[in-house]
This record gives structure tokens, C-alpha cells and sequence, in this order.
């Protein structure tokens, strides 16, 4: 059950990141109005933010190759660029296209391996970017707002295209108020590493004093807000968060895999200050503990079979710096 519930968690909010599009949220309007999101916009046209890590142990293992691998990540660094921006919007019917980056920047050392080493070296970096592009058409069902949205996205690494994969959702908002939203629905997922295909979609937001509110919005985050004035607002609660990237091994005896892709979920603990910086302008910072879990080694020619190794990293501190604009 618990590996189930893992999966589940790992793959809702893998495919909710790497679109970096707003493919799972609900009616915009209706969220524009709830207080909690007038001068703090659910999602933003562009947005930039860079993490690092503090150092911790590691450990890989293949099976199949009888290979295993341990060390210490001395310094890690991330970068993520994402815009999404409306194109068209025609009746009931919305169209916007967008584009990501991301870096990831490791420092190693302490490495021993059984036979070579997945990484190359010392230090290693790795870039994954894409377009995107979502359709999204609304109407109403049984006098409800029913929003649905289909989005389609592929992945580049230095070496060429990765990837390409597609969402589909549905959304119905049950309860909008000044002061509550609540809204459920359902995804489905093409991505070659999907188990289970169809997975629900949770809203729920609810002002519990003139100051604080909570926000959460499943799978993604769940947090407890406090407004400070017109211009900051200070949160705290759990993220649910995903990375990964492609790997070219540098091992002896991996001989089938010449690309690894390489996923890592993470459930966050963390504290988070936003401040507005003027009209369009937004600042972001954010500081927790890291649980790193459902961490797989994927041959990415093969990714309807079973993951090829596991990886396990220490939980840990880390640090976020955010900027974001919003037309």
C-alpha cells in the first residue's frame, strides 16, 4: 500500500511540474476573485528561481549490471526558467504555449563504485528544456463551471530530444465564494513512465481569518497562509515536489543503456516569504527540509519497463530564491 500511495504521489506531481503549465488548475476567473490570490496571482507568465542544497550522502543501485555506487554530494545547485502565456482566446475555448529550463549543477566526492562510475566526474551538469502548449475550453455542467485542458510538451538535453508527453484534465469548481473554493476533478497521463494513468485533482481553499487562509491544491502542496498588508505574505506547509533529468553513464558494464532518465520526488517542509515588488513584479524566498523518496534510474530508449536502479539520498536542508512576473 505504501509503495502504491509513493507511485501515485511521485507521478501526480512529476507530470504537474514538467509541463510547468496551469494544465491542473482550476477556473482562473473564479480563482482571480478569492481573496487570497488578488495580489498574489496563483500562477505567473514567467518565473525564475534558483535552490542549493547542503551536503549529503548517496546511493545507487543496478541489478541488473550488479553495479552499486556511494558518495557524497558536496554542493548542489538548481536553476529553473519556466514562462506560460496566453495566445488565443476564442469563446469558451483558450489556447497558450510556454517554454522551460532547468540546470542542475553537482559537486561529488567520497565516490566508489563497483565498476566505474554513472556519473562522469567531479563535478557534472545537466539541462533539460522544452516548449509547451495547452488547449482549454469552459463551460458549464449541472450549474457548474466544468474547465478542461489538454497539454502537450517535449524535453531537450544537449544530446537532442528526450521526451514528449501529454495531460488531460478535468476540473469542476463546487463551492466558489469570496471567502471558499472547492473544486475536484480527474488527469490522465501519456508519459511512458505512468503506472496509474487517472488520477484525481483536489482544490480547496478556505479564508479562516482576515489574515490567514488555507490553500491547498492536491497533488502539489498543501500550506497555511498569513497576508502582512497589501505587499508580503508569509507561508508555511508541505510541498510535493519533482525533478529529474537525462543521464549518459560513464560505467563499464552498461552496455544497453546509452541515456538514463533520472526522477526524484520530494516531499518538502518548508517556510516561504513572498513580497510584491511593484505591479507585475514578484519575490520569493524559501528555506525547509528536503525527504527525498521514489528516486529511479529509467533507460529512456525503455520506459514502459521496470526502472533500472534505485537511488537513496539523505534528507536535507535547502535554500530557494525566487523572482516571477505577471502581466
Amino acid at each position: 500500500m505504501n509503495k502504491i500511495i509513493t507511485t501515485i504521489i511521485a507521478l501526480c506531481c512529476h507530470f504537474s511540474l514538467s509541463a510547468q503549465t496551469d494544465s491542473l488548475s482550476i477556473d482562473k476567473p473564479l480563482l482571480a476573485r478569492h481573496i487570497i490570490n488578488l495580489n498574489f496571482p496563483r500562477t505567473r507568465n514567467l518565473n525564475i528561481q534558483m535552490e542549493t542544497g547542503f551536503p549529503g550522502n548517496y546511493k545507487i543501485k543496478m541489478p541488473k549490471y550488479d553495479y552499486s555506487e556511494k558518495g557524497t554530494i558536496k554542493h548542489y545547485t538548481s536553476v529553473n526558467v519556466n514562462g506560460n502565456f496566453s495566445l488565443l482566446r476564442k469563446g469558451k475555448f483558450t489556447l497558450s504555449g510556454g517554454a522551460s529550463y532547468s540546470y542542475r549543477n553537482i559537486k561529488f566526492s567520497d565516490l566508489s563504485s563497483s565498476t566505474g562510475n554513472i556519473y562522469h566526474g567531479r563535478q557534472e551538469d545537466f539541462h533539460v528544456f522544452g516548449p509547451n502548449a495547452t488547449i482549454g475550453y469552459g463551460t458549464l455542467l449541472f450549474g457548474k463551471h466544468l474547465t478542461i485542458t489538454g497539454t502537450a510538451f517535449c524535453e531537450f538535453s544537449p544530446s537532442g530530444f528526450e521526451l514528449w508527453a501529454g495531460i488531460a484534465t478535468a476540473t469542476m469548481v463546487l463551492k466558489s465564494s469570496h471567502d471558499e473554493i472547492l473544486s475536484v476533478g480527474i488527469s490522465g497521463f501519456t508519459h511512458h513512465t505512468s503506472i496509474f494513468p487517472v488520477l484525481p485533482v483536489f482544490v480547496y481553499m478556505r479564508r479562516l481569518s482576515p489574515s490567514y487562509f488555507f490553500d491547498c491544491s492536491l497533488p502539489g502542496y498543501c500550506y497555511i497562509r498569513r497576508l502582512v498588508g497589501t505587499q508580503s505574505r508569509f507561508s508555511t506547509g508541505i510541498d510535493f515536489n519533482s525533478d529529474h533529468f537525462y543521464v549518459h553513464p560513464s560505467t563499464e558494464n552498461n552496455n544497453e543503456a546509452k541515456t538514463l532518465y533520472f526522477i526524484k520526488t520530494e516531499l518538502k517542509l518548508n517556510a516561504m516569504y513572498e513580497h510584491r515588488l511593484g505591479k507585475h513584479l514578484f519575490f520569493t524566498a524559501k528555506t525547509g527540509y528536503d525527504f527525498p523518496f521514489h528516486c529511479k534510474f529509467y533507460n529512456s530508449d525503455r520506459l514502459m519497463r521496470n526502472a533500472l536502479g534505485k537511488y537513496k539520498e539523505h534528507p536535507n536542508f535547502f535554500l530557494n530564491i525566487g523572482v516571477s512576473y505577471n502581466l
